[in-house]
């Protein structure tokens, strides 16, 4: 794809669609609210798997994915009180709820796993420990917010919870605090667990980096389907002397280096991807240092098992405050790269005390790469979303591929529709206000690209629904996905979109 024609397609996105095509939309069977500080959700066989975590409990739930009915709920409150969830995970054919605490009088940071069945929708036995370790492990600062004037400080992602792309192995992974705040006096030091089938460990290590923080930044983990654990680091050697390092990690030593790529271009952000591949893949966004944008393409990196790689880049037009924010491995082997425009502001004059943050969730970058490395399109996608960080948020998106097509979610400003037939500037949505549920659809072929109208959550069966979430989206078919919201009077309910292929 030339130049010109990707800088066609984007100024073709970014201004509003005269028409949108509707789907049809069904409505479940209500059943009892539960507030949740944290959801999560599995599509298993015919069935729905949720977890909905709140203070001390969690809520087991299952529901039939056919009449969108609940046909299981148990709530469970043994849990510590200072833990922490981390995780609803498929593994082995096995569902576990992970979540972590620490012991204050040990001096001890824990990881638990309950198994969960999904036939009878309960736990199995105890909570089990998947690791423990005797130092404070690095972990970041968040609001949760239950309700809008309730809300609390807590600590979490100490842990990363990664899969092999079969499924077939479990890496957990966290880095520890440094005894020297100064980053030029620090050396990372991350921890490593392997886990086999049944959450059986395989072999686990605390590696140290090489050099110190300021000249060597650990981005990523990655693990193979044979059990091979890598590191992604970015070398500093100097502003202009920088280099990307894979080491591989194995329990019989220190970190080897694998793979060392000299950089030409500034990049801002890096990750592996998880692939079926036996080729190390590497995405990033990339600027060329020189203008005021911080990105300007498309950056990817292969490499093989004798550790060369091969890199090419994909120029984009340039855009401010894109955060890469997913990497998927498609069916026919090819990675989608999808990334938001995310940043924080501040309501009021930041010298007031009832001033307050709020964040901007605005445009949507999706490119597809191909097996063979090649770009086989992109696509700039346009919203304007404010929230509050001191909220649960509405705002967002959901990226789901069903079928042939890709599907980018979000809820927008009620008035964007009128405002589009009229050939006017969209309004910008407000977290928690009515909305319309809206997708692009994109052709996997081709990237051509659809607008269309899920649901106006203010006219579901003549009523408003309220607290959608683009984190209680879930695939159930190749051309279905549900939606979980607030009906009123104490019930949730799921309603299902049906998009023709």
């Amino acid at each position: 794809m030339e130049k010109k024609d990707l800088i066609f397609q984007f100024l073709f996105l970014i201004v509003s669609f005269l028409g949108f095509s509707q789907v049809k939309v069904d409505v479940g069977i209500p059943y009892g609210v539960q507030n949740a500080h944290y959801r999560e959700y599995l599509k298993v066989d015919n069935g729905i798997l949720s977890v909905k975590v709140l203070g001390r409990s969690a809520l087991i739930q299952k529901f039939d994915a056919g009449t969108l009915a609940e046909t299981e709920r148990q709530e469970y409150v043994d849990f510590p009180g200072n833990f922490t969830y981390e995780g609803l995970i498929e593994f082995a054919g096995q569902y576990y709820f992970f979540y972590s605490a620490y012991d204050k009088k040990m001096n001890t940071e824990q990881l638990f796993f309950r198994e969960i069945d999904f036939a009878t929708g309960k736990f199995v036995g105890d909570a089990k420990i998947a690791l423990q370790v005797n130092v404070k492990i690095r972990g970041k600062c968040y609001l949760t917010d239950f309700f809008a004037t309730d809300f609390s400080i807590s600590v979490s992602n100490k842990y990363n919870i990664c899969l092999s792309s079969d499924k077939s192995k479990l890496l957990v992974t966290y880095s520890l605090n440094p005894e020297k705040e100064a980053n030029y006096k620090s050396y990372e030091i991350t921890g490593i667990h392997l886990f086999g089938k049944g959450m059986k460990p395989i072999w686990d290590k605390q590696f140290e980096m090489s050099r110190t923080e300021a000249n060597m930044k650990l981005v990523d983990h990655s693990l193979d389907n044979d059990g091979n654990v890598y590191a992604l680091t970015a070398v500093y050697n100097s502003e202009e002397d920088v280099q990307i390092e894979i080491l591989k990690l194995t329990p019989s030593g220190n970190p080897t280096l694998f793979s060392r790529v000299e950089l030409k271009d500034h990049l801002n952000t890096l990750q592996f991807v998880e692939t079926s591949s036996e080729d190390i893949s590497v995405v990033g966004y990339y600027n060329n240092g020189k203008g005021r944008w911080n990105v300007e393409g498309v950056y990817f990196l292969k490499v093989s098992k004798d550790g060369k790689g091969n890199i090419k880049k994909f120029e984009m037009p340039p855009m401010n405050d894109l955060k890469l924010t997913e990497l998927k491995e498609d069916s026919d082997g090819g990675i989608v790269v999808i990334g938001e425009q995310r940043y924080t502001g501040r309501h009021g004059v930041a010298s007031n005390r009832n001033s307050y943050p709020i964040d901007y969730y605005n445009h949507v970058h999706v490119a597809k790469i191909s097996k063979s490395g090649d770009l086989m399109w992109m696509n700039r996608l346009a919203k304007r979303q404010v929230g509050s960080t001191l909220q649960q948020m509405s705002c967002s998106y959901k990226y789901l591929k069903l079928g042939k097509f890709h599907y980018v979610i979000y809820i927008d400003n009620l008035k964007n529709i009128s405002l589009a037939e009229k050939g006017k500037p969209n309004e910008t949505y407000y977290d928690r206000q009515p909305g319309n549920v809206m997708a692009y659809k994109i052709s996997d072929e081709d990237g051509k690209v659809e607008k269309l109208l899920i649901q106006d959550l203010t006219e579901v069966n003549g009523k408003n629904v309220e607290q959608f979430k683009v984190n209680r989206i879930v695939p159930v078919s190749s051309n279905e996905f549900i939606f979980e919201v607030y009906k009123g009077k104490k019930e949730d309910v799921w309603l299902k979109a049906l998009v023709a292929q």
